[in-house]
């Protein structure tokens, strides 16, 4: 199937992306008995090392619970290396992966961050990274501009206190803002990169959704992205593995603290109208993901089993990789395989994959599924599937 012909009359007859994404999954999803096309985007984090310990991140959900030697730090040297990640990035542009996701941990604790983005860019794949800002240094900021991958979006959720609280580190807002400032600087009227804010939900900072508008205004972004707290519980964990029956591998613990999902409806609420009147006034656009209406909001935080679409799609055209090779379909953590082993082609369309598609498949949504980041497009409930 040819995406780029395809996006190309869409775009001139006025069709959304999302919209186009429709038949590449709905036809394997509906006739290919577990088999997709080829990956359009894949998701990679790059290591799972961090310099900060966010309240809300999984991963460091996971840490509390293992000891020093178990964490995934200690498995440095295990990650992939430069030239594995080429090898791998080559084989995305023979399968004509149109996509890359960089997150963490933190990449640019890796010291080859930089020539891996500007590998990702000399092969034409789109690049987008996320990255918590406090690494980026002069030269660094310097060097993106370069290189000119399309996105980065910088982990922000908050103004000075509520941020640093958050985020376990009293410097890591002035930090955000300065890498922010500098990249600003360097791109000098440079369309790439785009440099977004991602703003993470919960109860912890509920109440000053509005100031981020004021942060973006002074440093000239144009686009915040308002994630809801993606988050399970051990019943809906127990229930998945019960169904699916397949191993786990990857460290990390959606079952997120109570005290974070606590949120007030109320002042959530009144805080997202005022974001909303602000961003609209300095010109800001917002992307709530997943874009809840009324009652939904409530639903996300205090209904375990709500979920803003009935039904995924996503494992029929992205992927993700771990820091050490290993393929998941999303981020339920089961490895579908390890491309040290085998290539990513013969892996998607393996037989454990295929087998996991069609029990997701079978139940539409799995328990653990229901607060996904990627559930976003409510059409999903509503695509006609045989």
């Amino acid at each position: 199937m040819d995406v780029t012909l395809i996006k190309k009359l869409a775009n001139k007859l006025g069709i959304s992306t999302d919209a186009l994404l429709i038949p590449y999954y709905l036809i394997p999803y509906n006739f290919l008995n577990g088999y997709a096309f080829t990956p359009l985007r894949v998701v990679f984090e790059i290591t799972y090392r961090c310099n900060l310990y966010c309240q809300m991140c999984p991963l460091a959900n996971w840490k509390k619970e293992k000891t020093e030697t178990k964490a995934p730090d200690a498995d440095i040297n295990k990650e992939l290396d430069t030239a594995e990640i080429k090898t791998f990035i080559d084989e995305l542009k023979s399968l004509k992966t149109r996509a890359i996701m960089i997150t963490g941990g933190e990449p640019f604790l890796r010291q080859d961050m930089l020539e891996i983005l500007d590998y990702i860019k000399n092969k034409g794949i789109y690049c987008s990274i996320i990255s918590n800002g406090t690494l980026i240094n002069n030269d660094t900021a310097k060097d993106l501009v370069n290189i000119g991958n399309e996105i980065i979006s910088f982990s922000l959720d908050g103004t000075k206190d509520t941020h640093n609280r958050i985020r376990g580190r009293g410097d890591s807002f002035s930090k955000i803002y300065n890498t922010v400032e500098t990249i600003q600087r360097f791109k000098n009227g440079r369309a790439n990169p785009k440099v977004n804010f991602n703003f993470t939900i919960s109860a912890l900072n509920q109440d000053n959704l509005d100031e981020i508008v004021d942060v973006a205004h002074d440093l000239k972004i144009n686009m915040i992205n308002f994630l809801y707290l993606f988050y399970t519980s051990e019943s809906n964990l127990s229930q998945t593995s019960e169904i699916l029956k397949m191993g786990t591998l990857k460290p990390e613990n959606q079952n997120i603290n109570d005290e974070i999902k606590q949120i007030d409806i109320n002042i959530l609420k009144e805080s997202i109208r005022k974001t909303e009147e602000k961003a609209k006034k300095y010109n800001v656009s917002l992307n709530f993901r997943p874009p809840l209406k009324g009652d939904e909001i409530e639903k996300r935080f205090f209904d375990p089993n709500f979920a803003y679409c009935q039904r995924c799609f996503y494992p029929w055209f992205e992927t993700r990789l771990d820091p050490f090779g290993n393929i998941y379909p999303c981020s339920i953590d089961i490895p579908m395989g390890n491309i040290r082993v085998n290539s990513l082609k013969s892996i998607w369309n393996g037989k454990k994959y295929s087998n996991f598609r069609m029990r997701l498949k079978r139940y539409k949504l799995l328990p653990a599924c229901a607060k996904c980041c990627k559930l976003n497009n409510k059409l999903w409930s509503h695509l006609p599937c045989i």
